[in-house]
């Protein structure tokens, strides 16, 4: 297992506290059909569970919904887009930020590009950025936008094969510490598990044919 790990300034998001939302989190990964109008009839099932999809990868045979259960964030709504080049995908973000939707998962599965977006109670952007990164340089390459306030929420591995993160603006909001682990398939699960009962909270996920990369944060 490799870790990536930085640490910044005080903070708070969803308005609540590492151990309040640890808590009572539950996370789970599972695998969804690639039909587009099926796929947002899964999500939907499991949405009316009390799950919210935070996260969403195709390693380039299957798909997975990665989804969050907690009980203290109110959802209001959920969608999923898909694009077919990156200038809609850059031009519908600044249209759904600007309805206060968040993007908690893209990914690119025949040649589109697929976007998963939440509206959450008390959860405000007003800036965004998607960032070329590699596994190896992560940490630098996320750090100038990281000082100015952005909070990375999403990883994501086109078909271009360059790796890329997903970072927004929230007004009063920051990292404590963030953090990216790769994990072998198969033993994601357990140390997704783990990670939680220590505070950290899987915002964000990507998998490859013998890789799983989860994206972690830590809030005060």
């Amino acid at each position: 297992m490799k870790k990536l790990l930085c640490i910044s300034t005080s903070i708070m998001i969803f308005l609540l506290s590492v151990n309040t939302f640890a808590d009572g989190i539950d996370c789970i990964i599972l695998k969804h059909s690639t039909e587009f109008e099926q796929l947002k009839k899964d999500i939907q099932k499991n949405v009316e569970k009390e799950f919210i999809p935070e996260g969403i990868t195709y390693d380039g045979d299957e798909l997975y919904v990665m989804y969050l259960k907690e009980p203290e964030i109110n959802l209001m709504e959920w969608s999923l887009e898909w694009y077919a080049d990156s200038k809609a995908l850059e031009k519908s973000l600044n249209e759904n930020m600007n309805k206060d939707f968040f993007p908690t998962g893209i990914t690119a599965m025949n040649g589109q590009i697929f976007v998963l977006y939440t509206k959450e109670e008390g959860v405000e952007i007003t800036a965004w950025s998607f960032i070329p990164s590699s596994w190896e340089t992560i940490e630098e390459d996320l750090q100038d936008d990281f000082d100015q306030g952005f909070l990375p929420v999403g990883i994501a591995v086109m078909e271009d094969g360059k790796y890329y993160i997903l970072m927004v603006k929230m007004p009063d909001t920051s990292v404590e510490e963030w953090m990216v682990e790769e994990y072998e398939p198969g033993e994601h699960q357990k140390a997704i598990d783990e990670n939680i009962e220590q505070g950290y909270i899987p915002v964000g996920f990507e998998s490859g044919n013998d890789w799983v990369h989860v994206l972690y944060i830590t809030v005060e």
